[in-house]
C-alpha cells in the first residue's frame, strides 16, 4: 500500500513541478525584457542630454518626459521581440519538457541581444552626432560603397578609441549584472506557489501572460501596432527624432532601404503618380509624350570652337551632395572634385 500511495503522490505532484519549473523560467525572461527595456530608455536619455543644444528652446521637462512616455512602447515591443525565444522555450516547461533547455538557451541568447542593444544604440550615438538623424536608408547606402571613407572620416573626429573602451567596460558590467540579476527569485515564492495552486488561478496566470505578451508586442493596445509614423511626441521635429529607439530605426532603415532597391522604391518617390505626370508637372511642359521629352535639353552650342573630344562622367549611385563643402571631411569624391578643380590636361 506505501508503494501505491508513492506512486499517487508522484503522480499529484508533477504538475506543481512543471508549474513551478515553468514560473522560475518566466520570472528570468521578464527580468531579462524589464533590463533591455531599461538600456534602451538609458540610450534615448543620453541622446536627450548630450545633443541638449539641437532642440527647441520651447522644448523642456514635459517635452522630454512624453517623448520617453512615447519611446517606451517602441521599447517594449522591441524587447519583447528579443526576448520572445526565451518565454518560448519556457512555455515548453509547462508540456513537460525539462527546465534546463530553456535556461541554456537564455544563457546564450540573453548576452548577445544584450550586446547587440549596447553596441547598436552605440553606434546610432555616433551616427547621429555626424548627421543629426538616427539610422536611415541613406546610411545603409553609405555602407555599400563608401563604408571604408566613412570609418576613416569617424575615426579621426571622433573618439572612437575612447567609446570602444567605455563600451566595453559596459558589456562587462551588464554581463555580471545580468547573471546576478537572472538569480533573483521574485516570483517563484512560496506564497504564489500556494496562491497558484488552483487550476483556473494558473489558467488565469497564463492568459494574463500571453495577453501581457501580445500587448508588448504591439507596444500597446491600439487599432494596430506601433509604428515610425507614432513618433511625433512632441511639437519639435529636431526632439522627436529620438523617440523610437535605435534598433527600431535600424529596422525600418533597412526596411526602406531594400524597398527604395526594389521595383516599388519609385513609387515611394512618386507617391502614386504616374512617372510620366510627374516629370510633366516637374518639368512645366503640358503633354510630354515621355521621359525623353522632359529631360531633353538643347543648346545653341559652344561660344568656343568645337572641341575635339567630350568627357561624359557618371557616378553611379551618387550624387552632387558629395561635392559640397559640408561634406568634404567625408572624402568621397576627392579625385572628382580635383577633375573640376584642375581640368582635363
Amino acid at each position: 500500500m506505501s508503494t501505491t500511495h508513492g506512486v499517487a503522490g508522484s503522480a499529484d505532484l508533477k504538475p506543481s513541478l512543471r508549474w513551478e519549473r515553468t514560473l522560475q523560467q518566466i520570472q528570468q525572461d521578464l527580468l531579462l525584457w524589464v533590463l533591455l527595456v531599461l538600456i534602451m530608455q538609458a540610450q534615448r536619455l543620453v541622446l536627450l542630454v548630450v545633443f541638449s543644444t539641437q532642440w527647441s528652446q520651447e522644448s523642456g521637462v514635459p517635452q522630454f518626459l512624453d517623448v520617453a512616455w512615447l519611446g517606451l512602447r517602441y521599447d517594449i515591443s522591441i524587447a519583447m521581440y528579443l526576448v520572445l525565444p526565451c518565454v518560448l522555450a519556457s512555455s515548453m516547461c509547462l508540456f513537460g519538457s525539462a527546465p534546463w533547455m530553456a535556461s541554456f538557451i537564455r544563457s546564450i541568447w540573453s548576452p548577445c541581444v544584450v550586446i547587440a542593444v549596447l553596441l547598436i544604440g552605440t553606434i546610432d550615438a555616433v551616427f547621429f552626432a555626424e548627421f543629426h538623424e538616427q539610422f536611415n536608408h541613406f546610411a545603409l547606402g553609405a555602407m555599400q560603397g563608401y563604408l571604408g571613407p566613412v570609418i576613416e572620416t569617424a575615426w579621426s573626429e571622433y573618439p572612437l578609441g575612447w567609446l570602444s573602451i567605455a563600451f566595453l567596460l559596459a558589456v562587462v558590467v551588464v554581463a555580471w549584472g545580468l547573471r546576478r540579476l537572472l538569480k533573483l527569485n521574485w516570483l517563484c515564492r512560496p506564497w504564489m506557489l500556494r496562491v497558484s495552486s488552483r487550476p483556473l488561478i494558473r489558467i488565469v496566470m497564463i492568459v494574463l501572460c500571453i495577453v501581457g505578451s501580445v500587448f508588448a508586442i504591439r507596444g500597446g493596445f491600439g487599432r494596430r501596432p506601433i509604428q515610425a509614423k507614432d513618433s511625433a511626441a512632441t511639437s519639435d521635429i529636431e526632439l522627436n527624432k529620438v523617440v523610437p529607439n535605435a534598433i527600431t530605426s535600424l529596422r525600418y532603415a533597412i526596411q526602406q532601404h531594400l524597398r527604395l532597391l526594389s521595383a516599388d522604391g519609385l513609387q515611394a518617390h512618386l507617391q502614386g503618380e504616374h512617372i510620366v505626370d510627374a516629370a510633366a508637372e516637374w518639368s512645366g511642359l503640358a503633354e510630354p509624350s515621355s521621359i525623353d521629352d522632359v529631360t531633353r535639353q538643347v543648346t545653341r552650342g559652344p561660344k568656343i570652337g568645337r572641341p575635339q573630344h567630350i568627357f561624359l562622367i557618371i557616378m553611379e549611385g551618387a550624387d552632387s551632395w558629395a561635392m559640397e563643402p559640408g561634406f568634404r571631411s567625408l572624402h568621397i569624391s576627392d579625385q572628382l572634385v580635383d577633375l573640376a578643380r584642375r581640368g582635363l590636361r
